[in-house]
């Protein structure tokens, strides 16, 4: 899938949530926008036999989030986000190690409540794969072709929010789409544990 098309694809996912705002009537709430970067540590699950961790994969995450205030606890927050993913894995009978890097853009979809200071959430994650590549032995291979497109997740968090402007957050991201789009019984996934920093802009 070319980048055009993953950008006509978030375009359709942007147009569904909008719908969904409307006819629930959310678009009505207050809404809030601000940014938010952080640290990732990316791992991976359910590798093949013969292939174990070997480690996390640390990158970064940047990007906007918004959120409508539901009620007075509750609260929906759709976010924009370019994500640094993958992981280390170790070939255990060749003796040898691997990284996988992968960048995503990805679109949040959490469903939370406030409990001041502090914030859950819990929603899935839709990830464009713009860039994949694995790094062995000195050697960088390209992995684009054999990376699925689209990777899909599920995110569960926790924040705490020190001021009305600042928020520090915690999230788990649970790969739920294989990364490999070619071989059938390799259902290698990722992993994030992100620790965020998020400031409202309004």
């Amino acid at each position: 899938m070319s980048f055009l098309n993953k950008i006509i694809h978030m375009k359709r996912i942007y147009t569904f949530i909008l719908l969904v705002l409307l006819g629930t009537g959310v678009a009505q709430a207050q809404v809030g926008f601000g940014i938010k970067g952080g640290l990732n540590l990316a791992t991976f699950s359910s590798l093949p036999n013969g292939v174990s961790n070997d480690g996390a994969r640390i990158g970064l995450h940047l990007g906007a989030l918004f959120q409508f205030q539901i009620s007075q606890s509750f609260f929906f927050q759709p976010e924009l986000m370019v994500s640094q993913k993958g992981g280390r894995g170790a070939i255990n009978f060749l003796n040898s190690s691997y990284t996988t890097k992968i960048t995503t853009l990805d679109i949040p979809l959490l469903f939370g409540a406030k409990l001041n200071p502090v914030r859950l959430y819990v929603g899935p994650a839709f990830g464009f794969v713009v860039s994949a590549r694995t790094e062995s032995g000195g050697n960088t291979t390209d992995n684009m072709d054999d990376v699925n497109d689209i990777l899909a997740s599920l995110q569960v968090g926790i924040g705490f929010d020190p001021t009305s402007k600042l928020g520090i957050d915690l999230r788990y991201e649970a790969g739920l789409t294989k990364l490999s789009s070619r071989v059938a019984d390799d259902n290698t996934k990722t992993n994030v544990v992100q620790l965020t920093v998020s400031y409202k802009l309004k």
